[in-house]
């Protein structure tokens, strides 16, 4: 698995189509656990559409890349030494009117 990195300056473009091919692909999921936020992710277990999703330009819940985003609370990495590395992430319209995010981590 490859490790997983920071966006390139120039990438947004092609990171959206990669965000679109692969919603396009496959329906959004829409059960509890396809939530990034519902628990901490190994950033080695990292795949494309994980990486697109943390960044905030698709759907943290869903993988949508409708728009408009609206901020959707955190999703967190492990990090070494057990820390956690927090990511300000994005939910569709859809996500954010059925989405608690009053969970405590």
């Amino acid at each position: 698995m490859a490790a997983m990195t920071m966006p390139q300056v120039g990438t947004k473009s092609r990171i959206t189509l990669l965000a679109k091919h692969l919603t396009d692909r496959d329906p959004p999921l829409r059960r509890a656990e396809a939530d990034l936020r519902a628990g901490d992710i190994d950033p080695l277990q990292t795949t494309p559409e994980t990486q697109v999703r943390l960044w905030g330009w698709a759907c943290a819940r869903c993988g949508g890349s409708d728009t408009p985003l609206t901020p959707g609370g955190y999703a967190y990495t492990q990090a070494r030494g057990g820390a956690r590395l927090g990511w300000l992430v994005q939910l569709c319209e859809r996500c954010a009117s059925t989405s608690d995010l009053r969970s405590s981590r």
